[in-house]
């Protein structure tokens, strides 16, 4: 807390909290995390916003002596860590904390806060396994933030297309993308080779023949007859 109120005294922290030997300041006493929980655990009440059971405690935080708001639950769980959209752990008997700086936010409003840190984190995940993210190995750093920036690009495009092609996971989704585009790669390579050999072999006639014609347009005649199988359907990532 200290290094963020030397930045600004505007900046507000939401986390969740763990339970070590850090005491909290509250009504006049100081306790660990679990010991202010079994005090406050005889106060549950379900939040109609959120339906979760949860209790309320405003502390004052070691060192700085400042307010904070800590929000106990015991029906919070955590999305799961998979691909399939939608799926979440099975809820257990264990208790959560969530600390806020801010102390004029309604409990609920904390806990939807920290729970979009979720996407947050999903969005480098799948960044950083699919899309290259960090992993750019210039020494440049204009080319690492650009980099970075296309990886990000690529990402909110498979999420627009994720919304329309209505697939499971982002990771399907990409996959198939990959696979299109590397068969359309491949395709288009193997007929930059016959083009290759189209053009030497027709310049070996014509000068065996002493045809003095231009070959460009018997190669274009070529190419447009076979690029329109050749396309690329959908997005290429």
């Amino acid at each position: 807390m200290n290094a963020i109120r030397g930045i600004s005294n505007d900046l507000h922290v939401i986390c969740r909290l763990k339970d070590t030997k850090v005491r909290y300041g509250y009504r006049g006493r100081q306790y660990r995390l679990s010991e202010l929980y079994q005090r406050e655990k005889p106060l549950f009440r379900k939040d109609t916003r959120t339906g979760l059971r949860i209790a309320r405690a405003t502390v004052t935080l070691p060192e700085t002596g400042e307010e904070a708001a800590i929000i106990f639950s015991r029906d919070y769980c955590e999305p799961q860590d998979s691909d399939i959209k939608g799926v979440r752990k099975d809820k257990d008997s264990k208790w959560v904390a969530f600390l806020s700086t801010d102390t004029r936010l309604h409990a609920s409003t904390i806990i939807r806060k920290y729970t979009n840190r979720w996407a947050i984190e999903v969005c480098f995940k799948e960044s950083k396994q699919l899309l290259e993210l960090g992993k750019d190995q210039s020494n440049s750093f204009n080319a690492q933030v650009c980099a970075t920036t296309l990886s990000f690009l690529r990402y909110n495009l498979l999420g627009f297309l994720n919304e329309i092609e209505k697939y499971p996971t982002m990771g399907g989704l990409f996959e198939h993308l990959a696979e299109q585009s590397g068969m359309v790669t491949y395709a288009h390579r193997l007929w930059e080779f016959f083009k290759g050999l189209f053009k030497h072999s027709l310049k070996c006639i014509f000068a065996l023949l002493k045809i003095e014609d231009d070959l460009s347009p018997f190669i274009d005649s070529i190419d447009q007859a076979l690029c329109p199988h050749l396309k690329i359907k959908g997005c290429e990532t």
